[in-house]
């Protein structure tokens, strides 16, 4: 199965947008969710070892997909590393080409949904209030108390350290499992 990439905004272009054209984003996130759902769902079983992995709002289902996500990741952006400024010490992280991106956008709907099957008060939504918020314009989950959920930053963040390496489907679990504590409580 051939595997179309979504190009999603990227946190410039989220803070360099008017709220109408955020507004527009997310109204388009919503729209196609099923559709990208399914696409990403059958693009993961074509994958040898995958073919009978079913998405189910758990812990276990989000680890089988931070596996292949990871394993996937590392195939796409081969050979990529992060270096240490010479000066600073600062380590310097390459950028995910768009497919991981893509990918991790994809895959960020299904961790949202899994959390809103586990709480009645778990819903999707845009913050439009502060534009200096890291999470302006994104697609949030809110639900669980003061903090919301920023499932594709999670992701990109996941898809990064995957590509250098240092993550896997246990390392997506024990993400998931920290929100899930957190539906209906104060943070």
């Amino acid at each position: 199965m051939v595997y179309q990439p979504l190009v999603p905004p990227t946190l410039k272009m989220y803070k360099a947008a008017d709220v109408p054209t955020l507004k527009n984003w997310f109204g388009s996130f919503l729209d196609r969710d099923e559709e990208r759902v399914v696409h990403l769902e059958n693009f993961v079983r074509s994958s040898p070892s995958y073919e009978d992995w079913i998405f189910v709002a758990n812990g276990d289902s989000i680890r089988m997909l931070g596996d292949w996500l990871a394993e996937k990741i590392r195939s796409i952006e081969i050979g990529k590393q992060s270096r240490r400024d010479p000066l600073t010490g600062v380590e310097i992280v390459p950028d995910l080409s768009d497919m991981s991106r893509s990918l991790a956008y994809d895959a960020s709907r299904l961790f949202g949904r899994a959390l809103i099957a586990l709480g009645a008060d778990v819903r999707w939504g845009i913050e439009l209030d502060d534009p200096k918020s890291v999470n302006y314009g994104q697609p949030l989950l809110y639900g669980f108390g003061r903090a919301p959920c920023n499932p594709g930053m999670i992701l990109q963040n996941f898809c990064t350290s995957a590509m250098l390496g240092r993550a896997n489907g246990v390392r997506l679990r024990q993400l998931f499992d920290t929100w899930k504590s957190m539906i209906g409580g104060l943070t």
